[in-house]
């Protein structure tokens, strides 16, 4: 690497540029299920390291002694990004280093450089995408890579892109008293933020939507509330800055008396007089660092005991959907499984409708019809064949049944070989486009659904029927998908009619929920695929 040779010279002392290019971090790559994470060089500020530590990383450099794995035309006249399959691959390796120091440490940016023979970029990395500088030469009179490792090497932790807002914790007390309450053995690292004055202690996410590149980077923990003394949710994200607090939708669906919705005990935008706590990419995109903390804890919806407390926490979460959108007229756009959480107390269960971070006003949906909101393996299948759009409460009410299936295809006591439940998952996931997933979906959503589920229980089997068999004859023609003219058919006007608003749906799942004898089954959830 005779391009970067004498690079050493700029940082400050203790600081030491290392060639890892051989020395993969083995920690990361567990996660990213062996992907080698290998860059070039890694620069630490402190010395000792012969191998790649993504927890300890500051910065990351890429060094390629030829063009044909060129990222980026050095040519700033050109085309910033090199089309050609090598380089895509460069430009994939360079973000997975940028990706992997976003999950190893609380992190606001990170920067790395990239050299091509003589040609260098420096690269600034955020959640709302990559900043890529122009080209200079490193054997000419603008060679900027040694002042930008000087600056770096000298600047403060927040400049460098550490978040400064997260703090390890130093009490013995504290520390104690958390990995007490949280489960948690001694060797454990904790953390520490202030949410609105108040401070809370966590570990490790139990989530995992931040090893993505770019978006919301949304983190979820169990913490610790110091003063409180007991455990609580900790949301970590990036919000759209354009779509507000979610902490402010909690309370106005609060002040309209909305049920089975979560309980606010502090929120706010991250204030620690770092510029980095905002971040803005292409399109005019922009991200506020933001944290919520929430009463309760839950469980996930595949905890369920029986098939019934799964059903009677679908319908708890429906009717914070319902109340939300006639109480408040509030539509929460997001209807997923991950956004049904299951509260247990003692013999009885409550389900809550949760992360209300992309719900809109109602008489302003249509404004944001273009917008992109909701988890792709829950969608309706309208929003998955157009999603330009408005999004509509009858999105959201297909949105619960596709829960409920994949749910069921998942988790749920049928007889199902393992072999055809992976099959069926299938449609549930991404294809090329969203075109494709609508085409394998609307063809799964057959009026032979219910039956082909093959599930033993038969309170639950005769919900499921009511339940799908109107959801397959109302999407059989392209009006119910099209906003078009009703259907001809009576049978299938009905049905239409029927998925339209709440109340079918909702009477059916209260009606089931009163078979006390189906209430007494055990018929629980079971790790058929975690094996």
């Amino acid at each position: 690497m005779r391009q970067v040779d004498g690079l050493q010279s700029f940082l400050a002392p203790g600081w030491e540029l290392v060639n890892t290019s051989v020395n993969a971090d083995y920690k990361i790559e567990k996660i990213y299920q062996q992907t080698v994470v290998k860059p070039d060089l890694s620069l630490y500020a402190e010395t000792g390291f012969t191998a790649c530590n993504m927890k300890k990383l500051e910065l990351f450099g890429e060094v390629k002694p030829g063009s044909a794995s060129r990222p980026f035309d050095s040519r700033d006249n050109h085309e910033l990004e090199t089309q050609t399959d090598d380089a895509r691959d460069t430009r994939g390796q360079v973000t997975l280093y940028h990706t992997a120091v976003q999950v190893m440490q609380p992190r606001t940016r990170v920067f790395s450089f990239y050299v091509q023979s003589t040609w260098a970029r420096l690269l600034c990395h955020s959640r709302a995408g990559t900043e890529v500088s122009h080209s200079f030469d490193i054997n000419g009179p603008e060679n900027y890579l040694g002042e930008f490792l000087w600056r770096f090497s000298h600047a403060p932790k927040s400049d460098r892109g550490h978040d400064t807002s997260v703090q390890r914790v130093k009490g013995k007390t504290a520390a104690a008293n958390a990995r007490k309450a949280l489960g948690l053995v001694e060797e454990t690292d904790l953390y520490q933020v202030i949410v609105d004055t108040e401070k809370f202690i966590f570990a490790q996410p139990f989530t995992s939507s931040h090893r993505r590149p770019v978006g919301r980077g949304t983190r979820c923990y169990h913490a610790y509330w110091v003063k409180e003394k007991r455990v609580v949710l900790l949301k970590d994200t990036w919000r759209k800055e354009e779509y507000g607090k979610e902490g402010d939708v909690y309370e106005i669906l609060r002040s309209k008396q909305v049920r089975n919705i979560a309980t606010v005990i502090r929120h706010g935008d991250v204030d620690d007089q770092n510029r980095f706590q905002f971040a803005e990419g292409a399109g005019g995109r922009k991200l506020r660092h933001y944290r919520i903390v929430l009463e309760e804890v839950g469980e996930p919806l595949n905890w369920f005991k029986s098939t019934w407390e799964l059903t009677k926490v679908l319908s708890d979460a429906f009717t914070a959907h319902r109340d939300a959108f006639e109480k408040a007229e509030i539509l929460h756009r997001d209807v997923s499984f991950g956004n049904i959480l299951l509260i247990r107390s003692g013999d009885e269960v409550r389900g809550l409708l949760i992360d209300w971070e992309f719900a809109k006003v109602k008489d302003r949906i249509d404004a944001w019809a273009s917008e992109r909101t909701g988890t792709f393996q829950f969608l309706s299948l309208r929003l998955l064949k157009d999603y330009d759009r408005a999004h509509l409460a009858s999105d959201d009410i297909q949105s619960f049944l596709h829960v409920l299936v994949w749910v069921i295809l998942r988790y749920g006591p049928t007889k199902l070989e393992k072999s055809e439940r992976l099959s069926r998952l299938k449609s549930f996931d991404s294809k090329d486009t969203l075109m494709d997933t609508y085409t394998v979906k609307r063809s799964a959503f057959n009026s032979n659904l219910p039956r082909t589920l093959r599930v033993s229980t038969a309170p639950f089997r005769e919900l499921l029927f009511v339940l799908l068999s109107t959801l397959s004859r109302a999407i059989t023609h392209e009006h119910f998908l099209d906003d078009d003219d009703m259907p001809e058919r009576q049978e299938e006007r009905d049905a239409w009619e029927m998925m339209a608003t709440h109340d079918f749906v909702a009477n059916a799942m209260e009606e089931s929920l009163k078979n006390l004898q189906w209430k007494e089954m055990k018929d629980g959830a079971a790790k058929y695929l975690d094996d």
